[in-house]
């Protein structure tokens, strides 16, 4: 019998240390690699949210040099796509917050699962946000 097996079958409870953080997950082994996969989905969208942010500032900077006699105002679709990724900061701290909350409550089992829940509900919404995101990057590249 293979160990994942063995894990999945008979633990309702992971527990992980990694990179100096604790993680008490209340399922089973399979549920727990879906939430890891999941949460490591959020931070690639994060961190390629962020590499894009940072490229478009680059190619603002850029075209604000090439046109610096033409002052132009923002377009609706650029102003949108500030406000998302504002809007996508205030959500990433707040699961920053969560997490920290969620170690502070490691012995509280209930505490945990309404920490688990309001993460969950936050995720969610940064997940549309991303996508809103990309979708008005969109539209801001097929304007320039």
């Amino acid at each position: 019998m293979d160990d994942r097996y063995f894990v999945n079958r008979f633990a309702d409870r992971i527990w992980e240390f990694d990179g100096g953080t604790f993680t008490d997950f209340p399922g089973s082994y399979q549920e727990f690699l879906a939430y890891k996969e999941k949460n490591a989905a959020a931070v690639r969208a994060s961190k390629a949210m962020k590499s894009a942010s940072a490229k478009n500032d680059d190619a603002e900077q850029s075209a604000k040099r090439a046109n610096k006699k033409r002052i132009k105002k923002p377009s609706d679709a650029q102003k949108e796509v500030r406000r998302l990724e504002r809007e996508i900061e205030k959500l990433e701290a707040e699961i920053v917050q969560i997490q920290l909350q969620k170690d502070e409550y490691g012995a509280d089992y209930e505490k945990l699962m309404e920490l688990d829940k309001q993460e969950a509900v936050v995720q969610g919404e940064l997940a549309q946000l991303l996508l809103d995101w990309e979708r008005s990057l969109s539209a801001c590249d097929g304007l320039m």
